[in-house]
């Protein structure tokens, strides 16, 4: 779930804390997802080098912190705010859900459907609403530059950064992150910037679906990847 942090009440990360607090992931993961994802626990999945999803505690479930949090941002009685969504079968049941979620700690969202070919102008023009979407599906390497210099780094407001996030210090660490050797001093920088993005919440997280895929028996050799590319240059029947 993105923002336009520039927007209020969206500017106030006490409330897009609050936001994060409210939302079930386990019920969206059943209700949409049917048991086949893990409640997201930062912006890289589990399975990209680097990511500090094993070092990092689940988001809690937690209604009445969330109610708390918009009360000491000045919403004591929440607000009313729109959610947008495409055509997507599953965005508009996770919206669904997410709407159901906040609506229990005093924020009434609308969900507004857009035309699955032009949600993306949407999104990326500036003051828009809150939006449902993901990311990494057709990334061309499992690398966290993939996860986050498109989405965060300053440079690119605008373009994938549709939640039009500045802060110098992320930009530093992605630069360094990406010039930087492979092995601890990479991870260090990465590490930070997972950190500020879970602090900053430009974005809620909410899960990483699982991919699922059938073969015959025979078929041996494919070297399945955790984004959507797989290889097949080695496969062969037996």
């Amino acid at each position: 779930m993105g923002f336009d942090v520039t927007l209020p009440p969206y500017d106030n990360v006490k409330v897009r804390e609050a936001i994060n607090l409210a939302i079930n992931r386990p019920g969206i993961i059943k209700a949409v997802f049917r048991g086949f994802a893990r409640p997201a626990r930062g912006v890289i999945p589990s399975s990209i080098e680097y990511s500090r999803f094993n070092e990092s505690p689940d988001i809690p479930y937690d209604p009445a912190k969330a109610r708390q949090l918009l009360a000491e941002a000045g919403f004591p009685k929440g607000f009313k705010g729109v959610l947008m969504t495409s055509e997507r079968y599953d965005y508009q049941n996770v919206a669904t859900v997410v709407q159901n979620n906040l609506k229990e700690i005093g924020i009434d969202m609308q969900i507004r459907i857009i035309e699955a070919g032009a949600y993306n102008d949407f999104i990326g023009k500036p003051k828009h609403d809150p939006f449902i979407y993901n990311w990494g599906g057709n990334v061309p390497t499992s690398d966290p530059f993939f996860y986050m210099n498109p989405l965060y780094h300053s440079r690119n407001i605008g373009q994938a950064n549709r939640y039009y996030y500045s802060n110098p210090e992320l930009d530093k660490l992605l630069d360094l992150g990406v010039q930087a050797p492979e092995g601890a001093e990479r991870a260090g920088y990465y590490a930070k910037a997972w950190d500020i993005l879970n602090r900053d919440l430009p974005q809620i997280s909410l899960l990483n679906p699982i991919n699922l895929y059938a073969k015959v028996k025979n078929l041996k050799g494919v070297e399945f990847s955790p984004t959507a590319i797989n290889f097949y240059g080695n496969a062969y029947f037996e």
